[in-house]
């Protein structure tokens, strides 16, 4: 039974704030992974392409701008940083995304990667990583989600407790 933030069962009694953090970073990273399955679903749809792959492909890509927390020791001066949360950026990992599709293509004689085409699984990607810089942008923390085009930091008003996890 839970109660409060205790969780009984038995004679035991435990905290369970320490699987908070757990559920507090997935609810956050579901906002990126849905927007960027948006994403894959409206390219889908508009193009009559297969919707699942493309769903997949933008929730996928919609996270990996926050990748670089496991490169920054969790310090706010590379998280966000215009290397992970910017235009730039997002045109850095669409760009990325051709050689992999290709790769794939040619190493693999049925690789999964078969039903995605180049044109539109690219700007699913581009949109996917710079709708995640956007809506980080939103935060108090802010984003350079113009960057090289602008250095402002652009902050919203959302405020999380973990600026972290999302």
């Amino acid at each position: 039974m839970l109660l409060g933030r205790f969780c009984f069962a038995g004679n035991l009694q435990y905290d369970v704030r320490p699987m908070s953090f757990v559920w507090d970073a997935l609810m956050r990273q579901a906002t990126h992974i849905l927007t960027g399955a948006a994403v894959g679903a409206l390219f889908a749809s508009l193009l009559d392409l297969e919707a699942l792959d493309f769903i997949v492909l933008g929730g996928v890509f919609g996270t990996v701008p926050d990748l670089d927390v496991l490169f920054s020791g969790f310090g706010r001066r590379v998280h966000r940083s215009a290397a992970t949360h910017s235009i730039a950026a997002s045109v850095g990992f669409a760009l990325a995304w051709i050689p992999i599709l290709a790769a794939t293509d040619q190493l693999i004689a049925s690789s999964p990667l078969d039903s995605f085409e180049l044109a539109p699984s690219s700007l699913v990607v581009f949109l996917s990583t710079f709708l995640h810089a956007v809506e980080d942008s939103a935060t108090v923390y802010g984003c350079r989600t113009l960057y090289p085009v602008s250095m402002k930091v652009y902050r919203g008003i959302v405020k999380y407790d973990d600026w972290a996890a999302n």
